[in-house]
């Protein structure tokens, strides 16, 4: 009878390789929730903003709501109306109902909004409208020296891990050397014991793990390209979105300091009430008044939208306030 105990040593750094192999797992893990928080961040920045706007355009719709009511009942007091007087009114029920169409729009994004935001922050808790971001006037410089996104991240991970993982299939080309105490008794005529080393190797002769180390090799060198290639896509999509934030953030910036809309909102509803403008006028007046609003809330949520998908490239996003 004979008893072995041998231990078995893995040669070629199987384990430091599989350790890798975990290590470069995890992180790509990390990076998957790094991009989840980025998304989540700009998300709320835009529509944080949005619900602003959603604010001073509701205040415009009934504003032009109370206007176009107002000047119904004052065409009513008159009695008999002539024709010219009865097309107004109806012009003005018309300009009436495609408010409230709108102001109806908008209760509902604005719901939605809030909805979302209910239940991030939970039921328990309200949103202040009053901390509101403004309009900015002022817009900040922004440059991106170096790309440090989730995307760019993981791409340097997913290298590493194919890296680690060509390491592994390396180091399965190397047999394991297995070694330990031996004890070999015989019984019969002579009785003897013997106790010794056992060792085992087995010869790597058509054991050199080449399919698998190929393969290792080709997810290597596809995982170093698609770096390159993507790592250059970032790079034109950066400065896509620099000129797109320049392009809008200067357009609110100029509507912001020259359009002085509520002075002339304000001239309007005096010459009004003087009864020198028409009813064409006055309607288109406040056309005029909610389209430049909407124009300028779009350029703005633009450049927001821009100035944080920035702020996420070059990796400041989660340190950056609203």
């Amino acid at each position: 009878s004979e008893v072995t105990l041998k231990h078995t040593f893995e040669l070629g750094g199987k384990r430091s390789s599989r350790k890798q192999v975990a290590i470069a797992e995890k992180e790509i893990s990390e990076t998957k929730h790094i991009a989840e928080l980025e998304e989540a961040s700009r998300e709320f920045a835009v529509k944080i903003h949005r619900l602003r706007q959603i604010n001073t355009e509701l205040e415009l719709a009934n504003e032009n709501l109370e206007t176009f009511r107002g000047i119904q009942r004052q065409y009513k007091k008159l009695g008999r109306l002539n024709p010219e007087q009865s097309v107004s009114v109806s012009v003005f029920e018309i300009a009436e109902q495609e408010t409230e169409l709108k102001k109806e729009t908008l209760s509902q994004e604005k719901n939605q909004i809030l909805s979302e935001f209910q239940s991030i922050l939970g039921n328990g808790l309200a949103l202040n409208e009053k901390l509101l971001p403004d309009l900015r006037s002022d817009w900040p410089n922004i440059n991106v020296d170096e790309i440090k996104n989730s995307t760019h991240l993981n791409l340097r991970r997913e290298v590493d891990l194919a890296s680690a993982k060509y390491g592994l299939a390396k180091s399965e080309s190397w047999p394991n050397l297995s070694i330990g105490p031996k004890i070999e008794q015989t019984t019969g005529d002579v009785n003897e014991t013997t106790v010794g080393v056992a060792l085992s190797m087995p010869l790597p002769i058509l054991s050199l793990n080449r399919g698998g180390r190929a393969r290792a090799s080709s997810e290597l060198q596809k995982a170093e390209m698609q770096k390159r290639l993507i790592s250059n896509r970032l790079e034109q999509y950066k400065n896509f979105l620099l000129s797109s934030y320049l392009s809008s953030s200067k357009i609110v910036q100029k509507s912001v300091k020259r359009a002085n809309i509520q002075k002339r909102h304000k001239n309007l509803h005096t010459l009004l009430n003087r009864g020198v403008v028409n009813s064409a006028l006055v309607i288109e007046m406040h056309r005029e008044v909610f389209e430049f609003y909407e124009g300028l809330h779009e350029h703005e949520l633009k450049a927001i939208d821009a100035l944080w998908r920035l702020y996420a490239l070059r990796g400041t996003l989660l340190e950056e306030e609203i």
